[in-house]
């Protein structure tokens, strides 16, 4: 799963937080980056790091793994 283009959905009980930064970054989808099983700002939370794909100046974050669902990516027309 790491390395790999994905699309972010947000879950039922996704934050405010979560909910944006897939609006404002998710465009063209997300790389996934990394996992934690237990990751400190959530509360030792499993978490994923995303990376935006974007050419130019990606974000880069960690959300919380129960905040979305992790799909393939499917280019939009």
């Amino acid at each position: 799963m790491i390395g790999t283009h994905v699309q972010a959905v947000p879950t039922a009980c996704a934050g405010m937080r979560t909910k944006n930064r897939i609006r404002e970054q998710g465009n063209l989808g997300f790389v996934v980056e990394a996992r934690s099983e237990g990751h400190r700002l959530f509360g030792n939370r499993p978490a994923i790091l995303l990376r935006s794909a974007t050419g130019s100046d990606p974000w880069f974050g960690w959300l919380p793994a129960k905040e979305i669902t992790v799909i393939p990516w499917t280019s939009r027309a």
